[in-house]
């Protein structure tokens, strides 16, 4: 059984902003709410349910590095901790996501699934559900047609059903040639499921590539640290290389412990 994923469906950065203005007294009452669960120890467990295999669970967090109180304690990093106890043992972003491909892809035994990006703890989850996920740790140098050095995506597989990255594409220089390569290696009507350190209050991707190094005309496949503050025109770029039905998905759950602000999934089709 798969449960439904709640979430709100944002194609915009206008439909964002009036959706923000509308439901600010929500996100307010999560924030507040949130920071009441601070604590003074290092780690703490919470009681709900896992979305992703839809059974009673407890999460645990852990305090360290989490914004401080005036009181001396700290909110845990929300996104990066919350792990479930049962069979998943997945922390929050990665067992929303595999909630996610659950409930709007239905993951199947016969689909074809690539991780584009390092993301080995999702990778194996999505394995026991498929028994079909390829590793594409990073775009490669290769030639075009016509002898011309290129970066591509390897992958001697028959088209993809699926391809998730999980906080990758802000490393990748060559966004949009990473963008037009997920598209390539998909199957009419897969899907490419991402998340990224979304900047949600930009509308434009500032982008800091000038000062790195070229290679016969070609950014690195990948950069140690930011090189993106992707906005939301990550939406406009998936369609601009042929990707439909953009759009970010806003969630957030006491139930299913998905804590944090503006938590968001990314979904596009080929």
């Amino acid at each position: 059984m798969n449960l439904e994923f709640e979430a709100n469906r944002i194609e915009s950065f206008s439909e964002f902003e009036q959706l923000r203005t509308k439901m600010q007294h929500v996100l307010d009452s999560r924030y507040l709410f949130e920071k009441s669960l601070a604590s003074s120890e290092d780690s703490f467990v919470l009681e709900g349910t896992c979305g992703a295999c839809v059974c009673p669970t407890t999460f645990t967090a852990v305090t360290a590095g989490g914004e401080e109180t005036p009181s001396n304690q700290r909110v845990p990093n929300w996104r990066e901790t919350l792990r479930c106890g049962c069979s998943y043992h997945l922390p929050n972003r990665y067992r929303a996501v595999l909630h996610f491909l659950k409930a709007k892809t239905g993951l199947q035994k016969w689909m074809r699934v690539a991780i584009f990006g390092s993301s080995d703890l999702l990778a194996s989850s999505v394995e026991a559900e498929t028994g079909n996920c390829h590793y594409l740790p990073r775009l490669v140098r290769g030639l075009n047609d016509i002898g011309q050095p290129i970066l591509r995506l390897e992958d001697r597989d028959r088209a993809r059903h699926i391809v998730i990255s999980l906080d990758y594409l802000h490393l990748v220089p060559m966004l949009r040639t990473a963008l037009f390569e997920v598209l390539r290696i998909l199957e009419s009507g897969g899907r490419f499921i991402f998340t990224i350190p979304f900047h949600a209050h930009s509308e434009l991707t500032s982008s800091f590539t000038t000062h790195l190094p070229r290679v016969e005309g070609l950014h690195p496949a990948e950069f140690g640290g930011a090189v993106h503050d992707i906005g939301w025109d990550i939406l406009s770029m998936l369609r601009d290389v042929g990707f439909s039905r953009a759009a970010a998905y806003l969630y957030w759950s006491e139930e299913l412990g998905y804590f944090g602000p503006y938590n968001f999934i990314f979904s596009a089709t080929r």
